[in-house]
This record gives C-alpha cells, sequence and structure tokens, in this order.
C-alpha cells in the first residue's frame, strides 16, 4: 500500500515575496496617479468640493445646509470673501444631498480658508489614490498568486486610469475617499475587528448608493451579524448626532425636499448616467430588459453571500458592486469602484477576469473610442457615454451570470469562509472541522 500527500490548498506566495509585489503595485499606483496629475484634462475647477465646503461652514454655524436659501446665502458669503479663489464660487449651486453625519466628516474643512481648502483636498485625493489601490490588492490577496501577478498590473492601470479618478480630482469630489473606507472596512472585516469596521463603514456610507449593497453583501456572506449590528449603530448615532447639531424645525422636510430637488440623484440623466439605466434610457428594449436584469443581480448578490460554499469568497462583493454600478443613477467620477471590480474578479477566475480588464483599459482612451464610433453607423444616441455603459453591461451580466452558472453547476460544499469571526466558526462548525483546521491542508490518495 502506497499513501501519498497531496497538497490541494492553492499556492501562497511566500511572505517576503508577497510584500515585495504589494510595493511594486504600490509603485505602479503611484505611476497612475501621476499620470493623472499631468493629464491634459487636470484642471482643477473645484465645482463639488465647494459644496463640502458650504456644508461645513453651515454646520459649524449651526445652520442647516439643507435650507437651500441659507445654503445659497453661505456661498455667496464665501464668494465675497474669496473673490479671486475661483470661478466655482459664482456658480450656482444645487442641493446638499448628502446623509447628516457627512457633515461631520467634513467638518474640519471649515477650519480652513477656502483657499487652502481647496488645495489641500486636491491633494488629500492624490495621495490617496495609491493608497485605495494598495488597500485593495491586500485584500484581494487572491489577486497576488504568481499567474495572475500580470492582471493586477493591468487592472491597476486600468482601474486608476479610468476618467473617473482624474474627474474625482478636478472636482473635489469625495469617492476617492469613500474608497479608501470601503477598503478599510473590508479589511477590518478581514483582520475581525468589529470596532473599526463600523467605525470605517459609517465614513464609506456616506456615499450610500454605491457602498451600502456592497457591505451587506459582505456582512451576509460572512454572518458577521454582531459587527453588522455595531455598524447598524454607529451609522444611526453619527447622522443623528449631526442632525441635533443643526435642528430646528421642519428640519426632516428640508432634507427630504434637498433630496428631490437634487438632480444628481435623477435617473438617466444624459449629462452623468454611465449605468445601465442610461442604456434603458436610449432604448425602450433595453429599458425592459432592466426589469429582469437588475432583480437578477440582486438574486445573484443573494445567492453568493448566503450560498457561500459553492463559490470563490469575493463572489458576493463583486456582484453587489456590479450591481451598484448598474444600477444605480450615478456620475461619471462614482466608477473609481471599477477599480474593485476588476481586482476581485481576478480572485473568481481569469477567464472571467482578464477579457474585462483588457476591455477596460481601451473604453477611456479617446482614440480608441473615436475609432470604434468612426465604424458605427452615425446615430445622436451612439456616443462615449454609450459604449461606456455597454461595457457596464457586459462586465454586470458577466459576473452576474456567472453566480447562476456556478450554482447550477457546483454542489454545495463544506469550504465555509475564511474570514468568518470566530464567534460565527465556533457556533456553526462540527468539532470534527475544528480539529481539523487546526492541521495543514492537504489530502491523502491512497493505492493498492
Amino acid at each position: 500500500m502506497n499513501i501519498r500527500m497531496v497538497n490541494t490548498s492553492s499556492p501562497a506566495a511566500p511572505p517576503r515575496t508577497a510584500r515585495t509585489f504589494a510595493l511594486w503595485c504600490l509603485a505602479v499606483a503611484a505611476l497612475a496617479t501621476a499620470l493623472n496629475v499631468r493629464s491634459p484634462r487636470m484642471e482643477v475647477n473645484f465645482y463639488d468640493g465647494r459644496f463640502f465646503y458650504v456644508a461645513a461652514q453651515s454646520f459649524i454655524a449651526r445652520e442647516s445646509p439643507y435650507d437651500l436659501e441659507r445654503y445659497r446665502a453661505r456661498l455667496r458669503d464665501i464668494a465675497e470673501r474669496y473673490p479671486d479663489a475661483g470661478a466655482e464660487l459664482r456658480a450656482e449651486i444645487e442641493s446638499y444631498a448628502y446623509p447628516p453625519a457627512s457633515l461631520i466628516v467634513f467638518a474640519p474643512l471649515a477650519l480652513l480658508d477656502y483657499p487652502l481648502a481647496r488645495e489641500l483636498l486636491t491633494l488629500l485625493n492624490v495621495l490617496l489614490m495609491p493608497a485605495a489601490a494598495l488597500m485593495l490588492v491586500l485584500f484581494f490577496d487572491g489577486a497576488i498568486a504568481g499567474r495572475q501577478r500580470a492582471l493586477t498590473i493591468a487592472a491597476l492601470f486600468a482601474g486608476l486610469l479610468h476618467f473617473s479618478f482624474p474627474t474625482t480630482l478636478v472636482l473635489g469630489q469625495c469617492d476617492i475617499a469613500m474608497l479608501v473606507a470601503l477598503a478599510a472596512t473590508l479589511l477590518a472585516l478581514q483582520s475581525r475587528s468589529p470596532v473599526l469596521f463600523a467605525a470605517c463603514g459609517a465614513i464609506a456610507l456616506i456615499k450610500p448608493q454605491l457602498a451600502l449593497i456592497p457591505i451587506l453583501a459582505l456582512i451576509v456572506r460572512e454572518r458577521a451579524w454582531r459587527a453588522g449590528l455595531i455598524l447598524a449603530a454607529a451609522v444611526v448615532l453619527s447622522n443623528l448626532l449631526a442632525a441635533l447639531l443643526i435642528y430646528h424645525p421642519g428640519l426632516a422636510r428640508e432634507m427630504l425636499e434637498a433630496v428631490i430637488r437634487n438632480r444628481g440623484l435623477e435617473y438617466n440623466q444624459p449629462a452623468t448616467s454611465h449605468g445601465g439605466l442610461l442604456l434603458g434610457a436610449r432604448s425602450s428594449l433595453f429599458a425592459a430588459a432592466n426589469l429582469l436584469l437588475i432583480p437578477a443581480g440582486v438574486i445573484a448578490v443573494l445567492l453568493a453571500a448566503w450560498k457561500r460554499d459553492r463559490y470563490p469568497k469575493h463572489s458576493a462583493l463583486v456582484a453587489s458592486i456590479l450591481l451598484a454600478l448598474y444600477a444605480l443613477p450615478l456620475h461619471y467620477y462614482d466608477f473609481v469602484l471599477l477599480l474593485a471590480a476588476l481586482l476581485g474578479c481576478l480572485t473568481i477566475g481569469v477567464r472571467l477576469a482578464a477579457p474585462l480588464i483588457v476591455l477596460a483599459i481601451f473604453i477611456d482612451r479617446p482614440a480608441v473610442t473615436q475609432a470604434m464610433l468612426s465604424t458605427l453607423p452615425s446615430a445622436p444616441w451612439l456616443t462615449h457615454q454609450t459604449l461606456h455603459a455597454i461595457y457596464v453591461l457586459i462586465a454586470y451580466v458577466a459576473v452576474q451570470g456567472y453566480v447562476f452558472f456556478r450554482y447550477s453547476r457546483t454542489p454545495p460544499s463544506t469550504g465555509g469562509s475564511a474570514t468568518a469571526w470566530p464567534a460565527e466558526v465556533a457556533r456553526t462548525a462540527k468539532p470534527s472541522d475544528l480539529q481539523r483546521s487546526t492541521h495543514a491542508r492537504g489530502s491523502s490518495q491512497v493505492s493498492a
């Protein structure tokens, strides 16, 4: 009888090799950041950053930024104080539609003069770009496997050179900060730190339309109910505290009206939407298809999160990110999340990720876009936006379709979760499973 030991665990890179590759990823991210900063498109106008500065000034003065007349009056005061600061101070401002907790996050801006706040927020966004990339690479550790390293570098370039990043820098938006907070939330869950998870998650949720679905999917997949409750408490208390600090009769009505008035939250805006809803606005056929595609995407996320033993570890997270990118009324800068989706796809499968990364590399190159459009029949609706929305549709269908296909073809296993909370592991695992988990993974093949 011969006994042969066969290692069934995935090959792990030595710690020193993994650290070296992480440093290479950081260098690539820094290079992509430098290319964005030096891009001809990079002319900072701080059009959106002034929203946060004016809201912070109102918050410090215990005024409601959701009162549009007071909000505009505050902007006029700032414009008078800084007449040479920027043309954006003289442009009309829309309603402030961010949750009250965002006022706590942006409050430090009120301590600065407007020109300094403008420069520092732009610099902060620049520094956070490589930080976000490195944190996501560390979280999606499966993308560091030896055969996938070239694709990881390609995914970093494709994600970071997407026009959403320089757009965020130009406008002074907070999407890069949200991405860093979301990455920190994922790492906190991985390190089993519920308090850090709640703190970072509460910051990420200043953009709830982007962060909420991925965070909920991860909580369900990891059965991290205690961490989820702590996060919910942190979100409720921070929003309640901010609302109490600016409270006056009629505040709830002002907040509701601010959300309704804000054009950034309207569906299918021609100037801003680049997801699946744009296609629905352009074609009745796609509008009908979305009635099936969007609910199917919700089901796919729930399947991947709840039936986790059938899927690679990050399937639910990637499916939830693409659901947010496809189904919600987003601005172009919100597609910074595409970086996380591409890196996450690498941990699911190379054959799934490689085409999406290659397509993403070309989707935002003007020369490629113009060449594609020149070969297609001319139509008013056929623009760069349309091509971008089609790419999002392809990625969405590929990942959600993978979830359904995998569910129908893969029997349940006892794989469980690599990042489950200790209490959940102890509660759900068999004693024999817990005993075996202390030994090296492997299997014995016995032949006569």
